[in-house]
């Protein structure tokens, strides 16, 4: 997009962000784009679909156990089956920033930036299911989030930020973290406007406004996100708090192989390789 489309669409976004007036130009435009987004299919998951993104556990459920099962649990295996839940969401979030072929989708590089916008994307899906199951789920999502920040900062040594900057620059990047979150968060408010507006935030913050807003990987991202939302919402509770469930993938044919090999070559390429699973050590 050219700078003049740039300075058309800012004062909506800024409207959008800081919650001032939009005009209703602005909402008839928005409504008119999220149902152009949302005639796609895939931004959906079918309530009868749900169980095929569901992991089944090892063992009897929760309410098939006996009554002595439930107690050995409660005095000895509570908090490490926690942990383990923590570990397996971490690892849920990792595992979208290995899929090569998402990203090259996306045009989301492998650079220290677009990699942490795509790891806060993936944590606010899990933080909005995992606010609805109460005081254990904020539990669970704050644990969670303090294992996205060592990935982070394991990420800012691999980019070899000099000490006494580093305080400041992991500042810096929880305050686009969260500002990407909270601006996710309000795209929830209306419904009518919903995908346009996420459309919006995901241009404006992990793509900077750079390309233009109606890019076809802008829009797919966006569709993107709102199948898995769809999905997670609709997981049992025992499925959320066990960690226990796998992304909605789907299948992208207007794009072909040949046409993501010629993206991936002409993506950025960085003098560091930022490590993307639990417990890979800084090189």
């Amino acid at each position: 997009g050219c700078p003049a489309q740039h300075r058309q669409w800012r004062p909506m976004v800024n409207a959008l962000q800081i919650g001032t007036h939009l005009s209703p130009e602005d909402i008839g435009e928005l409504q008119a784009q999220s149902a152009r987004i949302l005639e796609d299919p895939i931004c959906d998951v079918e309530v009868a679909k749900v169980p095929n993104f569901i992991v089944a556990r090892e063992g009897p459920a929760w309410d098939q156990r006996s009554v002595v099962d439930k107690a050995v649990w409660l005095v000895t295996e509570r908090f490490s089956e926690k942990r383990d839940t923590v570990n397996r969401l971490t690892d849920l979030v990792l595992d979208r920033l290995q899929d090569e072929e998402l990203r090259l989708l996306f045009r989301l590089d492998q650079g220290f930036n677009h990699t942490m916008y795509f790891m806060t994307i993936h944590a606010w899906l899990l933080h909005r299911r995992l606010i609805l199951e109460g005081k254990e789920g904020y539990r669970i999502d704050d644990d969670l989030f303090e294992s996205c920040w060592a990935c982070t900062k394991q990420w800012m040594q691999v980019k070899k930020v000099k000490e006494f900057r580093f305080s400041a620059e992991l500042r810096n990047t929880q305050e686009y973290m969260f500002t990407l979150m909270l601006s996710l968060d309000d795209t929830l408010d209306r419904a009518d406007i919903l995908a346009a507006r996420m459309q919006l935030v995901l241009w404006a913050n992990v793509y900077s406004g750079e390309p233009s807003r109606n890019a076809h990987f802008i829009v797919l991202l966006t569709k993107y996100i709102l199948r898995q939302l769809s999905m997670i919402l609709q997981l049992p509770a025992e499925s959320v708090m066990e960690g226990r469930f796998k992304w909605a993938d789907f299948q992208v044919t207007a794009v072909s192989k040949e046409k993501l090999e010629k993206r991936k070559a002409l993506m950025k390429v960085y003098p560091y390789k930022l490590p993307v699973r639990r417990g890979d050590a800084v090189e």
